[in-house]
């Protein structure tokens, strides 16, 4: 056989094995297609009810979106309306931050004077202090001046009461040397001194209103607490401020210092009083005592 005969033969040896597969591939392509078709008709009416169920799910899901939306629109309106608040309070914030600024600015400023103030306060003060320094100093030498003083004064408080004593007690003794005087002379008790003049003893009342002439005498009317009345007055030459020696017989129970007068009365006020004063004691006049005697 020849060559292309074998080839010719080859040729139709391998078409013929192409057409039976191709042949074969048809036919179970084709019942392949018919499987594919059922199965793929099972899966589009699953597919269309999962469809149905997804477009279920979207719409509640659009829904619920829906409903989601608006609430975020009214939190939204709520977050522009605390916004705005917000904006308010710092804008009076930043206003309040400012006014504290300048207060700031005012107490330093202040501060500053103060402390120059302060400054010269405290100069003055410690000037101050040095006059206090030397005023105290001053001080302790006037606390012992006065002490020096005072114990002098009191040296002569004593001598001034000793001899107020001795003056008391030499009147004492004049009072009754003029009592003895006058029992001496024949004189009733409390009658003028035959001394006086040339007066005789019922004239005493002339001789005393004659100035100098000698001590007032008279009795104690009446006593009302520290207030006492005598029995001389103006007529018998008694002034304001005149002090009366009051005695009981031989024994000195104060004085009776003139407030007011009468002609014929005085008013004082009892002092140094060492008894009690009735009415019917002895009053003499104590400056003149002191020219009588």
């Amino acid at each position: 056989m020849s060559t292309p005969s074998k080839v010719l033969v080859v040729l139709l040896a391998v078409f013929s094995i192409a057409f039976v597969m191709l042949t074969i591939s048809h036919v179970a392509e084709e019942t392949n297609w018919k499987q594919l078709a059922t199965d793929y008709r099972t899966a589009a009416l699953n597919a269309e009810g999962n469809l149905q169920a997804m477009l279920a799910s979207n719409a509640a899901e659009k829904l619920a979106l829906s409903e989601k939306q608006e609430e975020l629109i009214e939190a939204k309106q709520d977050l522009e309306a605390q916004l705005g608040r917000s904006l308010d309070e710092l804008a009076n914030t930043q206003a309040e931050l400012q006014a504290a600024k300048h207060q700031n600015e005012s107490n330093a400023n202040a501060l500053t004077k103060l402390t120059g103030e302060l400054n010269i306060i405290n100069t003055e003060a410690a000037e101050l202090r040095s006059q206090r320094n030397a005023l105290e100093k001053a001080n302790l030498d006037l606390q012992r001046r006065g002490i020096d003083l005072g114990e002098r004064i009191r040296e002569l408080t004593i001598q001034t009461t000793t001899m107020a004593q001795q003056i008391r007690q030499l009147q004492q003794l004049n009072f009754a040397k003029d009592e003895e005087i006058r029992q001496l002379q024949g004189g009733e008790p409390g009658a003028a001194p035959t001394g006086l003049a040339a007066a005789a003893p019922t004239d005493y009342a002339k001789a005393a209103a004659a100035p100098g002439e000698g001590p007032v005498r008279g009795s104690i009317t009446h006593v009302d607490g520290n207030l006492a009345s005598v029995s001389v007055g103006s007529a018998d030459r008694v002034r304001v401020g005149m002090r009366f020696v009051i005695y009981d017989g031989d024994t000195y129970l104060g004085d009776l210092v003139v407030t007011a007068t009468e002609p014929n009365e005085a008013v004082g006020t009892l002092e140094n009083t060492q008894g009690t004063v009735r009415p019917g004691n002895r009053a003499v006049s104590l400056s003149g005592l002191a020219s009588a005697y």
